[in-house]
């Protein structure tokens, strides 16, 4: 049970693939003592680990497709398969490398130099008055690139992970992930209430025996 805490805790932290092999290691076995609620707790944890690592790969996936890095983007397709060979984000991830496959081949085939034609001189034009800079929008993106861009912030800038989850939450309320990491910061905080209000929250929104019982604990 001890395990089982500590492995939560660092699935909230985002070590998803250190405790899917943790978890690896595991032996359940039936006669033990608790066995259904310790299963249940394995099962709850193996599912976070797993939806957090799909993210983390997913994430990889699409800046190695972005730098042309195929070979490295078809290993982390093979990863994310390993974990959920029906995950929606894998098929995106396959679908985006054979694009850039095509679009590689058909670049480097008609990739010819033309001659460079003579400079034409023209008069230069008169200077126009600069317009006035746009307000930068703050609202750009999706809730679901906020909660990713939150989750990077996680360590390096908090205050700003914390700004980010509340305009994914406030944008969609029903966000399970932007109210349970919500819940984790504020309790790594120590700020208690604000954790549980959280906590609460997500699991309105959906069952998680192994987030039930860290509420449970942050309630004592």
């Amino acid at each position: 049970d001890e395990k089982m805490d500590l492995f939560y805790q660092m699935t909230a932290d985002g070590q998803f693939e250190t405790v899917l092999d943790e978890l690896a290691q595991l032996n359940l076995r039936e006669d033990q003592p608790l066995y259904s609620s310790l299963n249940k707790r394995y099962q709850a944890l193996k599912q976070a680990a797993e939806d957090g690592a799909l993210d983390t790969l997913y994430e990889r996936g699409l800046r190695t497709v972005r730098k042309g890095k195929i070979r490295e983007a078809k290993r982390v397709l093979s990863m994310m398969q390993d974990i959920d060979a029906n995950n929606e984000n894998a098929g995106k991830l396959a679908r985006k490398i054979k694009a850039k496959e095509r679009g590689g081949d058909s670049g480097s085939a008609s990739n010819t130099r033309k001659p460079k034609a003579d400079p034409v001189v023209r008069p230069k034009p008169k200077p126009r008055p600069k317009p006035k800079p746009k307000p930068v929008a703050t609202s750009s993106g999706s809730p679901n690139d906020w909660y990713r861009e939150a989750r990077k912030a996680r360590y390096s800038d908090t205050s700003q992970a914390v700004s980010l989850l509340k305009k994914v939450v406030a944008a969609r309320p029903g966000h399970f992930k932007a109210h349970k990491l919500l819940g984790t910061i504020y309790q790594s905080q120590g700020n208690n209430s604000l954790a549980i209000k959280h906590i609460k929250k997500a699991l309105s929104i959906r069952s998680d025996p192994g987030l039930q019982q860290f509420l449970e604990r942050l309630q004592q």
